[in-house]
């Protein structure tokens, strides 16, 4: 149930983040994440997002895999087998603010839809990342998450 919920929380957040960005490029929450850099790549990896919540869940979902979760981690991503799993910390997290069950899923959505990697972790890294180097930070899935979770507070 809870992962379902942040699946469809987390849809609307794609969906309201893709609105305020078309509404004003400039928006600091942008910048924030992104730094700099241009604002189609981040839109279109966004897209990409929104239209996976919208139409499909994984192939597979797994909750508190023990070899798959380890200290830490709150969920992962399987690109070649199209599966997602949920840890222990997914399930103690919070509803809304940083590192939410929403959040957490639009991080792990991004691999599967977007193809992002993880350059960075952590609001620091990902807030020094989109300052340092943009490219990078359009294609790290932390940002994508505290993206939409900065335009949700």
């Amino acid at each position: 149930m809870q992962v379902e919920t942040a699946f469809r929380e987390a849809a609307q957040m794609a969906r309201y983040a893709i609105r305020a960005l078309d509404e004003n490029p400039n928006l600091p929450e942008f910048r924030r994440w992104f730094g700099a850099g241009p604002v189609a790549p981040v839109r279109r990896n966004l897209v990409h997002i929104a239209d996976y919540l919208a139409r499909q869940r994984p192939a597979q979902i797994a909750c508190n895999s023990p070899s798959m979760c380890p200290r830490g981690r709150y969920a992962y991503t399987m690109n070649a087998s199209g599966s997602m799993g949920f840890c222990e910390l997914f399930f103690r997290a919070r509803s809304d603010g940083w590192d939410s069950r929403a959040g957490i899923v639009i991080h792990e959505v991004s691999h599967a839809a977007a193809r992002t990697r993880d350059v960075a972790y952590s609001i620091r890294g990902a807030a020094v990342l989109a300052k340092d180097d943009p490219a990078s930070a359009a294609n790290n899935a932390d940002n994508y998450e505290y993206f939409v979770e900065s335009l949700r507070r």
